[in-house]
């Protein structure tokens, strides 16, 4: 099974991921992106950076590849490449955004994947991306586009749903559950 852990920018999810990884075993596969390196952030821990060349000369190994024009203007590149999930009969947690959503259940078929959404308010998403640096303007955008994707997200595909709100651990404990509790 994979694990599609949804949400909107800075609702947790790779936060999430990560601790449900370690306290489950279940490896998260990493995605490529072309956008810079934020403070505090390690290459193939975080993403695999890379350039919009790689992405180009690529692009065949890629289950889904999106770009976004960022508030400067600049293009960053995401995506998950097929051969990081050669292991079909082993279980994987993806963080992953709701075009690539669609793209994974196209590839892998709906039966294999389960989308948990994480939810959280939005004046704590503003809180959290500006204590990581984020660009108020970046901000702005990520927001405001993520808002019009997740509702139609939420309205049109099965789902299961977690709420970071105030506890981490709450969130946590949440995201093990859906996970756990089978299909």
């Amino acid at each position: 099974m994979i694990y599609c852990i949804l949400g909107m920018t800075g609702t947790g999810k790779t936060t999430l991921a990560r601790e449900v990884s370690k306290k489950l075993k279940i490896p998260i596969i990493i995605s490529y992106t072309s956008r810079p390196i934020r403070e505090g952030e390690q290459q193939d821990v975080d993403y695999h950076y890379v350039d919009n060349k790689y992405f180009d000369d690529n692009e065949d190994d890629f289950i889904e590849m999106r770009e976004y024009e960022v508030y400067d203007g600049s293009i960053w590149k995401y995506g998950y490449k097929k051969s990081d999930f050669s292991n079909k009969n082993k279980d994987y947690l993806v963080v992953i955004e709701t075009d690539g959503y669609k793209a994974f259940k196209e590839y892998f078929g709906r039966d294999k994947l389960k989308p948990i959404l994480i939810n959280s308010q939005i004046g704590d998403l503003y809180l959290r991306l500006q204590k990581r640096g984020d660009n108020e303007k970046e901000i702005e955008r990520r927001i405001n586009d993520d808002m019009q994707k997740f509702k139609i997200f939420s309205e049109t595909e099965e789902h299961e749903n977690v709420y970071n709100y105030y506890d981490l651990n709450f969130a946590v404990k949440q995201l093990m559950r859906k996970i756990t509790k089978g299909d």
